[in-house]
């Protein structure tokens, strides 16, 4: 979108003749995305729901780590200051957690004492895998 008109022509073998009369020679610039809505769905991921203003088209896009939201800690306050108050906030809570990881379970942080029995559990399989494999080996 940002080629310029000369190199767009040279590069898709177009005519000349055919450069639209303008003195700038750039491409279409990119269209302007306006928010309606972002939904925060898990402890880094929001989806973000608008139009774009350059061919009026509806968009959903899911975000993940975004730059900003990232370094105010998912501040609704912030947020809402950096998209301005027409943008409409779901999931976001004043401290910055989302509501999903407070009443979901999906959502909810694994504990460490959970981690631990996985990691327990896994060491015990991995130990009983190679005991099966040491016990069916046959020597002749």
């Amino acid at each position: 979108m940002a080629q310029t008109s000369v190199i767009g022509l040279k590069s898709h073998h177009g005519n000349m003749n055919d450069l639209a009369a303008s003195t700038d020679h750039f491409g279409e610039i990119m269209p302007v995305l306006i928010y309606d809505t972002i939904v925060k769905i898990n402890e880094n991921c929001v989806i973000q729901i608008g139009e774009d203003n350059g061919f009026g088209m509806a968009f959903r896009d899911t975000v993940c780590g975004h730059w900003y939201y990232n370094s105010v800690n998912y501040d609704v306050e912030k947020v809402q200051e950096y998209h301005g108050n027409q943008v409409k906030l779901i999931g976001f809570n004043e401290d910055g957690s989302s509501i999903q990881i407070k009443n979901n379970q999906f959502f909810r942080k694994r504990s460490q004492k959970q981690s631990m029995e996985w990691m327990l559990a896994l060491v015990l399989l991995s130990g009983l895998g190679i005991y099966i494999r040491k016990t069916q080996t046959t020597y002749f």
